[in-house]
């Protein structure tokens, strides 16, 4: 019997491991989509637009609109995927998870009436009749998508893994697509096509999720869901929605929502002082904006999908819930060598990041967009942002295990390190945009994000003491490249600054500069190769999701 539950454990273990897997390949996939089309969108219409339009919407309405958002489910959503389940959800699992995820809509209609009356009569309005209206759009918009929250959970909890990126993608592409229509043939509505465009993309987006989801339902391949009316909170007979909560599940929404206040300001920090504070004009903030945008094309991309994906992992396999749940240590030890190996990724693939940028984010730049963005402080912004992408790879790993792995105290705890953090960032941010500019609010960030990750190695360090055994604390102490990589790295460093002073101002001397660049890229994936295989073919076994990586 004991033989067999091990084994039921194993299969459990190895199906949630390749579903993690598999999702964070979609992801990529939706991120990566997201990104170039941003990117291309971008380079549209800024020969349909001026910068000032592109800071109002870019910075001051989307900024409302992802804080809606996330206020409004981020903290549901990771209450829901941390349920202690097996691999298959059953009917009560489900109909308990129901009860939480359907407190996005109320919640999000309460945040997006609080935020509508501070964006338009607490703030400095730009010179535009359209402006409340404009407000008024992005927050129905993110109102609109909240209403299919519990299906995302729904299909995240039954590894539905091509539904988020069919649902996300196909809003993202006809709200690319309007936006970039509109302006181009109705160049006189302004605002108001951003917020046709905005609007448009997430009713799209929301009925993808209901169609798929009723129609599987429908034909039973939605299991165990037999019924459209089983997708509804239920408290259960006697009992009124939402008056009578799983106390668990609720008590972590809570602790997880007083925390997404401020982890939503430390997120969107810079957005929130240019906003609140009008360090920046508008037309500064669209600038800033659009190098923001292009230095975290790989961040977004790439990093935040296997954040996202490995915490329903990490979860899965050490999560503690209410702290009572005894984690074995075998456990303990799958999940460091998996986070061993998720690290050793992110610092390579963010340090090869930082050493290119410092010479080509020039030329980059002025590809993209021209003397606008290559003249002035735009090189330095993206190389300064380069940077900041070390920090940003680190803590986004760390902190997804970090929280899997915390039981309900140990998150409401946590929330007074996040008010230390965000003090932190402020004091940095007022005094480095004060030196620096908008460059300070990147510098700002790095400092947030170096106490962030002290606070995350910690929790990880003593949790592995405490936890497992001596192979999950070496496991955890070697996740840095080895010497051969990082004498690589330097070497292109030096040799690509060189050539950006001397191979210059012409297009064939351009053309040289990125040859030699592509030839130091090669040496550095070579250094890898030959130096670090075993930790490609973990991470290849790792992210095919075949099995976790090897002692």
């Amino acid at each position: 019997l004991l033989q067999n539950q091990r084994l039921s454990m194993a299969i459990d273990e190895a199906k949630q491991l390749q579903g993690a897997a598999t999702g964070a390949s979609y992801n990529v996939v939706l991120q990566l989509v997201f990104r170039l089309l941003t990117f291309a969108v971008n380079a549209a219409i800024l020969r349909y637009t001026s910068a000032e339009m592109l800071g109002i919407v870019n910075v001051r309405l989307t900024l409302l609109y992802n804080t809606i958002l996330f206020i409004s489910r981020e903290p549901f959503r990771k209450a829901c995927l941390s349920v202690e389940r097996t691999a298959d959800l059953a009917l009560p699992q489900w109909k308990k998870v129901a009860q939480i995820a359907w407190l996005t809509v109320p919640v999000g209609l309460a945040t997006a009436a609080v935020l509508g009356v501070v964006w338009t009569q607490l703030l400095t309005r730009p010179d535009s009749e359209v402006y409340i209206p404009a407000v008024a759009a992005f927050a129905l918009s993110a109102v609109i998508e909240l209403t299919a929250e519990p299906l995302w959970i729904l299909g995240q909890l039954q590894l539905y893994v091509r539904l988020k990126v069919a649902a996300e993608g196909l809003g993202l592409t006809i709200r690319c697509l309007l936006t970039i229509v509109l302006l181009m043939r109705t160049p006189h509505l302004g605002l108001y096509a951003f917020c046709a465009a905005q609007i448009g993309g997430s009713v799209v987006q929301t009925l993808v999720y209901y169609v798929v989801i009723v129609r599987d339902i429908g034909t039973g391949r939605m299991a165990p869901l037999g019924r459209v009316s089983d997708l509804l909170p239920s408290a259960g007979t006697g009992a009124i929605w939402p008056l009578n909560l799983p106390p668990d599940l609720a008590e972590r929404a809570l602790n997880f929502w007083k925390q997404s206040l401020l982890k939503q300001f430390l997120t969107e920090g810079e957005g929130f002082l240019m906003t609140f504070l009008g360090v920046l004009t508008f037309s500064e903030q669209g600038v800033y904006n659009i190098i923001n945008n292009l230095g975290s094309l790989i961040p977004r991309f790439l990093f935040a999908p296997i954040e996202e994906t490995f915490f329903t992992y990490f979860a899965g396999l050490v999560g503690q819930g209410d702290g009572k749940r005894k984690v074995a240590r075998d456990r303990v030890d799958t999940a460091a060598r998996t986070l061993r190996t998720l690290l050793t990724f992110v610092v390579l693939v963010s340090l090869v990041i930082a050493v290119f940028a410092q010479a080509f984010a020039a030329t980059a730049l002025h590809i993209y967009g021209g003397e606008v963005l290559s003249s002035g402080t735009g090189p330095l912004l993206l190389r300064t942002y380069a940077v900041y992408v070390v920090f940003l790879a680190l803590n986004g790993v760390t902190e997804s295990f970090m929280f899997a792995a915390m039981a309900n105290d140990e998150v409401e705890r946590h929330n007074w390190w996040m008010v230390g953090f965000s003090a932190v960032f402020l004091g940095a941010a007022w005094q480095l945009t004060s030196l620096f500019g908008s460059v300070g609010f990147i510098l700002a960030n790095c400092v947030n994000m170096a106490v962030r990750i002290g606070r995350s190695a910690y929790f990880i360090l003593t949790f592995a003491g405490k936890e497992g055994g001596a192979e999950t604390q070496q496991a955890l102490a070697h996740f840095l490249p080895p010497p051969t990589v990082l004498i690589a790295l330097a070497t292109s460093l030096a040799v690509t600054t060189l050539t950006r002073e001397w191979l210059c101002c012409t297009v064939i001397l351009t053309l040289a500069h990125i040859v030699v660049g592509a030839i130091m890229l090669l040496g550095v994936a070579a250094s890898v190769w030959i130096t670090h295989r075993d930790f490609v073919m973990d991470f290849v076994a790792l992210y095919r999701g075949r099995k976790a990586p090897a002692p």
